[in-house]
């Protein structure tokens, strides 16, 4: 039996929490693993950050051992910096995107919601000085 990478879904209705584990490949999304190797929240918290944490000489042994990844797990490992681009461009075209598509929708994410953070700087300097002539 091969081992894959994958997510298990945790958390309740509209709350998801993922796990990546080390499961069977015949086995359910959401049952029996070999090992936790991390977890990751896609819910945005107050300062705007999905949070992740990942036990990497953990992870870097089940891929040593031949461990299949599966894409979104795949996507997430390279944004850790744990696999290269190749692994990134078969993720998404597994998932239907195209690199180009997927650059083209976060380009657009960024110039709409990108800069929040200096938006709330500007407005709040634009408040001070308000509050100085007055």
């Amino acid at each position: 039996m091969t081992i894959r990478i994958r997510f298990q879904r945790w958390g309740s209705k509209k709350n998801p929490y993922y796990r990546l584990v080390a499961s069977h490949n015949k086995g359910k999304r959401d049952g029996k693993n070999k090992e936790i190797l991390g977890g990751f929240n896609p819910i945005v918290d107050r300062m705007r950050t999905k949070k992740s944490h990942l036990f990497i000489s953990r992870i870097k042994y089940w891929i040593g051992v031949g461990g299949e990844i599966k894409p979104g797990a795949a996507l997430l490992l390279h944004k850790a910096g744990l696999l290269p681009p190749y692994y990134k461009e078969v993720a998404l075209q597994r998932m239907g995107l195209h690199v180009l598509e997927y650059e083209r929708r976060y380009n657009d994410w960024m110039e709409k919601y990108g800069d929040i953070d200096k938006q709330n700087q500007l407005y709040l300097k634009k408040l001070r000085e308000e509050a100085k002539e007055v």
